[in-house]
């Protein structure tokens, strides 16, 4: 409960200074949004037999995202825009696997987990103007995310990883004030690493890739603020790391893949 009065604080001083920095930022937009995040994780065996898992309701995985855009090259058909943005997102997961270094099947044992999920996204993309109601945009972007997986006190799994992130998509409008705007993005991720509290160890990933396509709806309230509401569904795949032997036990990050969802409400301002 303190965890989401805090969110809820952050929430309303971010969007104070999204009013505040409205009087002197031109050709620009900036967003806040809250968000809940359904996860759907899983880890696999050298048989793609599922080892653990980790699940969530939107309720209980929840943040909150800010962005700014920046515009420039305008001209009748096109147009090209900067924007970046930041996302947090803490809560609870439902674990199910089996105790640490049991040997117990999937499903012995039940938990809970502590995340803390954070992405940070720079991007350049171009837009071309088909008409007074649609539009299309290509970019690439480049981004950096982590995920804290505390599982006990004694066992952290901080997995991070930078990506590239081209991206597709396109805006329509609906009706005179409501915009649909798809987007199809992959973050192709570099350097992926994942440090195990318990081994005192970090883990090469053999890779760390996410798709993602993003629905939002835009209702423009007036010339100068829009309220959004936005879905995301991502897939995310890790490959399994490099082996670290310790004793005469060999330890590695098995593979594994992340289907979530995200709900996102917000407001944006223009200015």
């Amino acid at each position: 409960m303190q965890n989401r009065l805090k969110l809820i604080n952050i929430f309303l001083f971010l969007l104070f200074c999204s009013v505040y920095a409205y009087a002197y930022e031109p050709k620009a937009k900036s967003s806040i949004s809250l968000i809940g995040m359904n996860m759907d994780y899983r880890e696999y065996d050298d048989n793609d037999l599922i080892k653990n898992s980790e699940k969530s309701a939107f309720r209980e995985l929840i943040g909150f995202e800010v962005g700014y855009d920046f515009y420039f090259s305008r001209d009748a058909n096109s147009y090209s825009e900067f924007d970046t943005n930041f996302m947090f997102i803490s809560g609870e997961t439902e674990y199910i696997g089996s105790l640490l270094y049991s040997n117990d099947p999937y499903g012995s044992y039940r938990g809970k987990t502590n995340n803390k999920i954070a992405d940070i996204d720079m991007s350049y993309r171009y837009n071309y103007i088909a008409n007074s109601t649609i539009s299309f945009n290509y970019g690439l972007g480049l981004g950096f995310r982590y995920w804290l997986r505390s599982l006990s006190l004694s066992q952290e799994e901080f997995y991070y990883w930078f990506s590239l992130r081209p991206s597709f998509g396109l805006n329509m409008q609906l009706f005179s004030n409501l915009y649909v705007a798809p987007r199809v993005t992959y973050q192709y991720g570099i350097l992926p690493q994942m440090h195990a509290s318990d081994l005192s160890h970090t883990f090469t990933l053999g890779s760390a890739n996410i798709v993602s396509i993003t629905v939002p709806l835009n209702y423009e309230l007036n010339r100068k603020i829009d309220l959004f509401v936005s879905y995301t569904y991502e897939e995310q795949t890790i490959e399994k790391s490099d082996v670290f032997q310790k004793g005469s036990y060999n330890y590695y990050e098995p593979d594994s893949t992340a289907k979530n969802q995200y709900l996102k409400f917000g407001v944006a301002f223009k200015y």
